[in-house]
């Protein structure tokens, strides 16, 4: 349902032709226009399950790279995907500003996907990629998430640790939904602290630090 399907191959002048379904537009057109973010982070989320249950990478998860069809949401240009026979895989992949940090590492896991879908849904909500964050995109945040349950959302899908990195199944707690067999779509926040051991104050003071207007109690690279 959300990955996109071809409805023919075709082969012309010794050219092979993919015919598709044509898209309303992609999702770098809506960015800004978009009110019901969880329902189209949790659409996007069902795509990239319905990958990894095949061991398959996309490896270039972007605005651009997701199209809208009426009230569904597809992901689309699967020139970077790679099957993972282990672990991880060596190579390179993903555009720049959505490239997790284990790439430069040289590997590449399933959950690598996470942190560019979650820089993803940062940009659709701020309009801004989170490497280029500015401490405005917490105000626009705050303003359709009073309890910061997004902001903390995009920080599980983006932590550097592969090991803690929301997967799949970790990203219909934050629903409070199982799968696609519940479509009231809820955030269950006390659940998601409880289950990761964190301290609300914690939260608080470290947005703090990172975004706050105060330059001197605002953490630098090493303390970070």
């Amino acid at each position: 349902k959300n990955i996109l399907n071809s409805l023919d191959v075709v082969l012309e002048k010794r050219q092979l032709k993919i015919i598709y379904y044509k898209a309303d537009c992609d999702l770098r057109k809506l960015i800004g226009k978009i009110k019901n973010y969880k329902n189209v982070l949790f659409q996007l989320a069902e795509g990239i399950n319905f990958l990894h249950s095949k061991n398959i990478l996309h490896g270039d998860i972007k605005p651009e790279n997701i199209l809208k069809f009426n009230n569904t949401y597809k992901l689309t240009d699967f020139g970077y995907a790679k099957i993972l026979n282990h672990n991880y895989i060596d190579v390179t992949l993903y555009t720049k500003l959505y490239r997790p940090p284990e790439i430069y590492s040289n590997r590449c896991y399933l959950k690598s996907d996470m942190w560019a879908l979650g820089c993803t849904f940062y940009e659709i909500i701020t309009g801004n990629n989170l490497l280029l964050r500015t401490g405005e995109d917490m105000v626009k945040i705050n303003k359709i998430d009073k309890k910061n349950i997004l902001f903390t959302l995009i920080e599980l899908m983006t932590t550097h640790n592969i090991k803690t990195r929301l997967n799949y199944k970790q990203l219909c707690i934050f629903f409070g939904a199982e799968h696609e067999e519940n479509k009231d779509i809820k955030f269950d926040f006390d659940k998601i602290y409880r289950k990761y051991n964190i301290e609300k104050k914690d939260k608080f003071i470290l947005r703090k630090k990172i975004y706050g207007k105060n330059k001197e109690i605002r953490i630098n690279s090493n303390y970070a």
